[in-house]
Formats: C-alpha cells, sequence, structure tokens
C-alpha cells in the first residue's frame, strides 16, 4: 500500500494502529480539488494551502466516508479540524460507524459520537465500542465539511456467522464416587437446568479451535460482533454493545450457566455411580473467522429443564483390575 507516495507493509491491526490510514475514502461531493482522500493520507496539516484538508461544497448534511476493508472493534477516533480559518464549520456533526455504505442503509444506527459542536484546539479524540467496516462524519445541516485528518483506532473484529437453530440432546453427568470398603452415601452435584447463552465448552465443528484459546483481543472482538447490524441475531439478555438502535434490546455475551442441586446417593464400597442427566435444547452454532483462523461453539437459545428418565452406571473396583476410581474417562 502507497500512503504519500511511501511503501507502508501491511500487517495486522491493533489498538494502536490508525487502521483508516490510506484506505479508500469519499465524500459528497468536492471543493476545488479538496478530495476526500487528504483526510487520511497521514498528513495532519490542518491548511488549505498546504494541499491536505478534505474539502466538500456547501452541502445539505455533507459526509466524508473511510472503508475500512473489514470489520474492526473501532474504539478510538480522532478528528484534525482545519487550522487557517473556519474552524467553526465543523459543528454539530456525528460521527457513525456501520457495515455499509450510506447509500446503502436501511438501519438507524447509534452514533458512534453524536451532535457533536465545535472543539478548541486542531484536534479532539472520541471514545467508544462499536463495530463496523465503514466510518463516516457527517454535519446536521447544511455547509462545508472540511477536516486535516481522520483517524481511527481499533482492532479486527472478525466475521461471525451463526447458523439456523436445531434441537439436540446434551447429557450433564453426576459422578457419585465411593472410595471406602464399605457402602456410604455419597454427595454430588445434579444439574437441574440449563440457562440460554453461549455454550463455550463444546465446539460446534472438529476442525475448528477451541473458543478459549483466542487471544484477549479476539475474545473483546467476538462479543462484540456477535449482534449483527440488521438485529436478526440476538444471544440473549443485556444489549449495550449493539450498534443498531432498532436492536438494543439484542445481546452481547452472556454466558450459559447450569443449575444444580446436591444430592446424595448411596453408593457401594469400592465403586462409582454416574447418573446422566438428559436435556433436549435448542442450540445455534456459531462459527468465528479472525486472522485466518475458525473458532466456533454453540449457542443454547432458550433454557431447559432435565427431561425423561436419569441413566444410572454404577462400576465396581471389583469389575476390572485395571478401572481407576479417579478415571472418569
Amino acid at each position: 500500500m502507497i500512503v504519500n507516495g511511501k511503501l507502508v507493509n501491511p500487517k495486522l491491526a491493533n489498538s494502536d494502529d490508525n487502521v483508516a490510514l490510506g484506505k479508500p475514502a469519499r465524500q459528497s461531493s468536492s471543493w476545488d480539488f479538496s478530495s476526500a482522500n487528504r483526510a487520511n493520507d497521514g498528513d495532519i496539516n490542518g491548511r488549505q494551502e498546504g494541499g491536505s484538508i478534505s474539502h466538500t461544497n456547501g452541502d445539505n448534511q455533507p459526509y466524508w466516508e473511510v472503508d475500512l476493508g473489514k470489520k474492526y472493534l473501532i474504539e478510538k477516533v480522532k478528528v484534525y479540524n482545519r487550522t487557517d480559518g473556519y474552524q467553526e464549520r465543523l459543528n454539530n456533526f456525528n460521527i457513525l460507524v456501520t457495515d455499509k455504505v450510506k447509500e446503502d442503509m436501511t438501519t438507524n444506527y447509534e452514533p458512534f459520537a453524536e451532535n457533536e459542536k465545535k472543539f478548541d484546539g486542531p484536534s479532539k479524540t472520541f471514545n467508544n465500542k462499536k463495530i463496523g467496516r465503514f466510518v463516516r462524519v457527517e454535519l446536521n445541516d447544511q455547509n462545508f465539511l472540511h477536516m486535516g485528518e481522520l483517524q481511527v483506532f481499533g482492532s479486527e473484529a472478525g466475521d461471525i456467522n451463526i447458523g439456523a437453530s436445531s434441537a439436540n440432546v446434551i447429557y450433564k453427568v453426576s459422578v457419585f464416587r465411593n472410595l471406602s470398603d464399605t457402602e456410604n452415601d455419597v454427595e454430588s452435584k445434579v444439574a437441574k437446568s440449563i440457562e440460554e447463552g453461549m455454550d463455550f465448552s463444546r465446539t460446534a465443528g472438529t476442525s475448528h479451535k477451541d473458543y478459549w484459546s483466542l487471544s484477549a483481543t479476539a475474545k473483546v472482538s467476538a462479543k462484540y460482533g456477535v449482534v449483527d447490524f440488521e438485529a436478526s441475531v440476538t444471544a440473549g439478555g443485556g444489549g449495550e454493545t449493539t450498534n443498531s438502535s432498532s436492536s438494543t434490546n439484542s445481546n452481547s455475551m452472556k454466558e450459559s450457566t447450569v443449575e444444580e442441586t446436591t444430592s446424595w446417593q448411596k453408593v457401594a464400597g469400592k465403586s462409582v455411580r454416574y447418573e446422566f442427566h438428559k436435556f433436549v435444547i435448542n442450540q445455534s452454532p456459531i462459527h468465528y473467522k479472525l486472522n485466518g483462523e475458525d473458532y466456533s461453539w454453540f449457542r443454547i437459545d432458550e433454557g431447559a429443564q432435565a427431561a425423561g428418565d436419569i441413566t444410572v452406571l454404577v462400576i465396581p473396583a471389583a469389575l476390572n483390575e485395571q478401572f481407576k476410581m479417579t478415571n472418569d474417562n
């Protein structure tokens, strides 16, 4: 990639990189050859005569937009105003992070920054957390829109695909282990119910890496990427991470939990009692791609109670001399 005549080697972005640098940019119109790419060319010179100012005509709600090329978890946007006059024009503006270009927008998005007023000094930093591919600055009224530079900081968010929900049977196993020589009452935990949410203990495909091998950055990215931009995918409870104003009841990354109760069972000496508790659940497979790696897990779509009879298996140590009292495998 060439920026200002210099070769910039592409690399995996992290939260300290300006991911807007040199990316394709456009604006509602251009005044006197002041093209959109001047606002993300790496030059923060705020003077029009310096040749690094993006500048529209006096449009109604003019905008400037950059295509980051892929989805990012964006946490900071820094805007540089021009410094040779007319700074007051950058006033009453919104910053949006979306997954579509302006013309293709079908959903009202919650702005990254909303109704921002003119600011003192050459630049201002805005902090939030939004997932998207496009970053846009637009005025709320008619005026010229010009900027010295716009910088975007965030981490690659990856792509999340959620499959169709289907019924599935899973078993929760309770282990009552009696290491003594005589029969005894043995205590163990028994699963009563499974709550909706993310089930990271199982992968949705044998070829996929386990979710917990994700880096801390990738975990955060997945958390914010689970809610899609058309509000068609939810993950139960909450709503603080959604990017669409029409999906404020959607959720981030609630983890499925199992409600347990204590149970006592008589177990013969030197024996182990295994209880298999059956649950019929509706689940959706989730596949997450980031940096060429695939990860997967399931989402339990609704809570479930234990169903049917309990299957019991009791294995006495005397049955097989090779039986290990502490090896449940």
